[in-house]
């Protein structure tokens, strides 16, 4: 009996030992396959925004939003480039067919194109010679020109026209009478006509942009008087009645027959910094308009630019600003690009909120797409939409 209980205790002690080391080895199991976790875990990058969506894949459910601060409207970014990209102008002729240009100097001539709305884009598209910036008129007609000043750019860079969407593009126009053809922007009215506002204050006619006739260029005038300045920004509204801010004189001049002769409308100059004091200008319809100084002063004409006052263009956080674009839908609603954010009125000025903000990364370019009631708007390498 005694052999029996003895016997008992052994298998007993055995049997708990047996266990103990089940459990160790289950314990050093647990334990490797932790560490094998946590230094996967390790390697993995965080991420503190959603991933962006590169072309192949268009699935927009996963696209990051930014929401306004002080609005309830919601940006989408359509696309993220590689870093070291800097877009500087996006244009949509049409609510499918985009495009958007580099800005950044080692990328000069590089842009991408869409063809189904900013879901997708195309690999990096190159313009012939040192031609850096591009307006589009429809989804097949553009123009490519260099936009920097005449004594900084190296060489004579003619206008260039494309009839295929930017698959082939020809020379257009250059400058033999009045020095380098560097254009700061083109504004388009039909199928006939346009108008480009050159560097040194000449505007260039161009017709027959889309009727089946032969494209023509013709040199308008010189703005006024005033033949060696600067066209900061221009604004017509039809073919007949265009505005120009100007950088030298009486800052305002304003025509009424296509350019051929300028007034002198107002200046500006005591109210701002001469130096990179003028910004930008935009003009809703024949009376109502907006100019926007480097001093933080914006000034809004409500009779065609006779008389202009300056109106309260503070944020909710009562900080002031420049703009360095503007567009505006009608005569209230408008948005506007400030460094880093984008603000939107909703009184013809008075008072401006936050719609949009891209950290510290500038926004260069905004642009308004009637048919789809859509904005764009690029900062440093991403392209933002807001449907309206």
């Amino acid at each position: 009996m005694q052999f029996r209980e003895e016997y008992i205790s052994d298998f007993s002690l055995l049997l708990t030992q047996a266990k103990l080391e089940i459990m160790k080895k289950l314990l050093l199991i647990l334990f490797i396959l932790s560490a094998t976790l946590y230094e996967s875990c390790l390697k993995k990058p965080l991420e503190d925004t959603p991933p962006l969506i590169r072309p192949e894949t268009p699935d927009t459910a996963t696209r990051p939003i930014y929401y306004g601060e002080d609005t309830l409207e919601s940006w989408q970014v359509m696309y993220t480039d590689a870093p070291g990209v800097e877009f500087g102008t996006v244009q949509f002729p049409t609510p499918q067919v985009g495009y958007v240009m580099d800005n950044q100097y080692l990328n000069i001539g590089r842009y991408r194109k869409t063809t189904d709305g900013g879901n997708t884009w195309s690999s990096v598209l190159l313009l012939p010679g040192e031609a850096n910036n591009i307006r589009f008129y429809s989804d097949k007609i553009g123009f490519a020109f260099d936009d920097g000043w005449p004594d900084q750019v190296n060489s004579n860079v003619p206008l260039l026209m494309t009839n295929d969407g930017g698959l082939t593009w020809s020379n257009l126009y250059q400058s033999t009478e009045f020095g380098k053809t560097t254009i700061s922007d083109i504004v388009f009215f039909s199928r006939d006509l346009a108008y480009a506002s050159m560097h040194y204050s000449y505007f260039l006619t161009i017709r027959n942009i889309d009727n089946g006739s032969p494209t023509t260029v013709e040199v308008t005038s010189g703005v006024g008087s005033y033949s060696n300045t600067e066209i900061i920004s221009s604004s017509f509204i039809d073919p007949d009645n265009g505005w120009a801010l100007i950088s030298d004189g009486p800052d305002f001049l304003n025509t009424a027959d296509s350019g051929k002769n300028w007034i002198n409308k107002y200046s500006l100059y005591y109210y701002s910094d001469p130096i990179f004091s003028r910004r930008c200008m935009f003009f809703s319809d024949l009376n109502h308009g907006w100019v926007s100084l480097g001093n933080k002063d914006i000034f809004r004409t409500i009779d065609g630019g006779k008389n202009w006052s300056r109106i309260a263009n503070s944020k909710p956080d009562n900080s002031r600003f420049a703009l360095g674009k503007m567009i505006f839908l009608d005569n209230q609603i408008g948005y506007g690009i400030n460094a880093n954010e984008i603000l939107i009125t909703k009184d013809g000025g008075n008072t401006w909120n936050r719609s949009c903000k891209n950290g510290k990364t500038s926004f260069e370019d905004i642009y308004y797409e009637k048919v789809s009631h859509t904005i764009w708007a690029v900062s440093g390498n991403r392209i933002f939409k807001l449907i309206i």
